[in-house]
């Protein structure tokens, strides 16, 4: 009978053993503590920050945290050069969430065999009350995916990831903004990209100079006619403004395991630029958490942010009939040596002749142009309005995958004859009752109302009739 009590109390002790051992090496979910908690080793508030100090071999920092426009805001004093914001607030972001990866030595001992003992490397969080803590970098790891790590004061050496060391070696320069945040404008990108959805717009810039382009890009997609980009749109502004000035608010997370849970995964909207210098600048755009604020992503890194998009909400609505310019002509007059205009009814010749010495004028200023239509001399105000007309003559729809074939020959043929003797033509097809299809190379993507061209014919009719008389 002892033994009997003896076997089961053996089992007993045996099996309260297994769940110490199993609760000790597998922390249970139910306490509030993640893998991310464990890792954290520092963290600090940055609201009661009043000044960061980086010191390594190359320079000094300073990043003060000063009241702006919008409340406080991280400035590197003396800085003369502009700033990354984006650079600048990741680094800050970085220097007060510190995560490792082991603990190497709870008992410091001796800090010279770990790079710890002369803290070259260092950062100084600086509080608004005076208090100071002080961030040690040591040397490297052995495997070389890390350095060693510690918080003076403390008799823990922590190992970090590469990521996490880089704040304490940044530079100046490496936070000077050299075009890649702010200052955006339209003539630093080969390639702008927009996506919603599915629907994708590809924009690219002009390479050659020919004197039809007054645009520095046209839409590659998602057009067979590649029209030229109307860069004094509403929408080709919210789209380099939103690169330009949309900031992260506050850090989501470093590293998002899954990106489904801010709608990252599959972005409500995508938008990229590749600069001249081939620097890539992009925003991923997820979920909206509360009114006007949205997770988002920058340059395909890895940590989320919320963003502010009140004021640019349209970035959801781009579509690429609002970029297009669909005009037969769209650049500076002085750029134009013909205009020729074949209807059924009239045919008619516009020409604007130029000095052999304005012919060679770069300016677009102080031109003397004679006007003739169909070989008169003509007034020179109206042939500047028929001329500004034609500069207007959009087309009032897009025809997107709803194209049907074609039957009819052109009902109005326009030929541009420019300075460089580059002649485009642009016919107009009946497509129905209403609307003229407008054909360039054999390709169309949009329609315009009859009755914009007939006006256009009437005008020059008149003309006509009043140089006839």
């Amino acid at each position: 009978m002892k033994r009997k009590k003896i076997v089961i109390l053996c089992i007993v002790f045996i099996g309260l053993l297994g769940v110490f051992f199993f609760y000790n090496m597998f922390p249970s979910k139910s306490n509030g503590v993640t893998k991310e908690t464990e890792n954290l080793i520092f963290s600090q508030n940055e609201k009661d920050l009043k000044a960061i100090h980086i010191c390594n071999k190359l320079n000094e920092l300073i990043f003060e945290q000063v009241e702006g426009n919008d409340g406080l805001e991280w400035k590197v004093k003396n800085a003369e050069a502009s700033i990354d914001e984006v650079k600048l607030f990741e680094t800050i972001q970085s220097l007060t969430n510190i995560e490792a990866i082991n603990i190497i030595k709870e008992d410091t001992g001796n800090l010279a065999e770990y790079g710890l003992a002369s803290t070259e490397i260092k950062a100084i969080l600086v509080s608004r009350d005076g208090g100071k803590q002080t961030l040690l970098l040591g040397n490297p790891l052995p495997t070389g995916k890390g350095y060693y790590f510690m918080v003076e004061g403390s008799k823990t050496i922590y190992s970090v990831e590469k990521k996490t060391a880089q704040p304490f070696t940044i530079t100046l320069n490496d936070l000077v903004l050299n075009n890649k945040q702010g200052n955006l404008n339209g003539a630093q990108f080969h390639e702008i990209t927009y996506q919603n959805g599915a629907d994708s717009i590809v924009m690219k810039q002009v390479t050659d100079s020919s004197s039809k382009y007054f645009s520095h890009y046209y839409l590659a997609e998602p057009y067979d006619t590649r029209p030229q980009v109307n860069e004094s749109s509403e929408a080709f502004e919210t789209i380099i403004s939103v690169l330009a000035n949309v900031l992260p608010m506050e850090t989501v997370t470093l590293s998002a395991s899954n990106l489904s849970d801010y709608g990252l995964d599959k972005p409500a909207v995508y938008v990229e630029v590749e600069t001249l210098d081939g620097e890539l600048r992009a925003i991923s755009i997820g979920k909206q958490k509360e009114n006007g604020i949205y997770y988002a992503q920058f340059d395909k890194e890895p940590a989320v942010y919320l963003v502010n998009l009140g004021e640019y909400s349209s970035i959801f609505a781009i579509d690429a009939f609002a970029l297009a310019n669909t005009t037969p002509v769209y650049t500076f007059i002085n750029n134009v040596s013909a205009i020729t205009i074949n209807a059924e009814s009239a045919s008619y010749q516009m020409e604007y002749q130029k000095s052999e010495e304005d012919k060679t004028n770069t300016e677009m200023t102080n031109v003397n142009i004679e006007f003739l239509l169909n070989g008169q001399a003509t007034n020179e105000e109206e042939m500047r309005g028929v001329y500004l007309d034609l500069l207007e003559l959009n087309a009032d729809s897009e025809l997107a995958d709803n194209k049907q074939s074609l039957a009819e020959k052109a009902a109005i043929t326009m030929e541009i004859q420019f300075v460089n003797e580059e002649i485009i033509t642009v016919q107009y097809v009946p497509y129905n009752r209403d609307f003229y299809a407008i054909v360039i190379d054999n390709q169309y993507d949009f329609v315009i109302a009859k009755d914009k061209l007939e006006k256009i014919l009437h005008q020059l009719e008149v003309i006509t009739h009043s140089n006839n008389s």
